[in-house]
């Protein structure tokens, strides 16, 4: 039996909350990074974010800031 990951683009709001979810317990949590320090105005609706899934649980994200390239993407605030 394996781990059952998924990648997905979180753009939706249930998907930013994992996203969220995953920064808040490791900065938040594990590091006693207050959450109004960890989020910036950075973080709007329209930020791209990426989560991995085991199964149902968000373990890992990344903020990513689109590049002038065509497909292309800076990866910041990656935790996991």
């Amino acid at each position: 039996m394996g781990n059952d990951f998924k990648t997905v683009r979180a753009d939706s709001l249930p998907f930013r909350a994992g996203a969220y979810y995953v920064r808040i317990q490791a900065m938040a949590v594990k590091h006693s990074i207050p959450p109004e320090d960890e989020f910036d105005e950075h973080d709007t609706p329209e930020t791209k974010y990426i989560v991995i899934y085991d199964g149902v649980l968000p373990v890992a994200t990344a903020r990513l800031y689109p590049l002038d390239e065509e497909d292309c993407a800076e990866i910041y605030r990656m935790m996991v």
